[in-house]
């Protein structure tokens, strides 16, 4: 059954999902440079930030799965709705 809360709640998780996991890729990328050059002399210490293409692709699609869950939401609703209409 396609019109249910529990495929609203999948889609939901995913969209977050990958949003995280963008987010989460953009800081332990971070963590990684500062790990890295920690030993290095004052000066010479990098802090990198990176946000490539794929990660812009990534919030995009999380983006686009979060608006599907939503409106798959409100077709639940209207399913539901129209199922005690006489």
């Amino acid at each position: 059954m396609i019109f249910s809360y529990e495929n609203v709640t999948c889609f939901k998780r995913m969209g977050f999902a990958l949003l995280a996991w963008t987010a989460v890729g953009i800081v332990s990328n971070t963590l990684l440079g500062l790990v890295l050059t920690f030993q290095n002399p004052v000066g010479e210490r990098l802090v990198t930030i990176g946000f490539g293409s794929s990660d812009m692709i990534n919030l995009i699609i999380g983006s686009v799965v979060l608006l599907i869950s939503w409106v798959l939401k409100e077709a639940v609703e209207m399913k539901y709705e129209q199922e005690y209409t006489v």
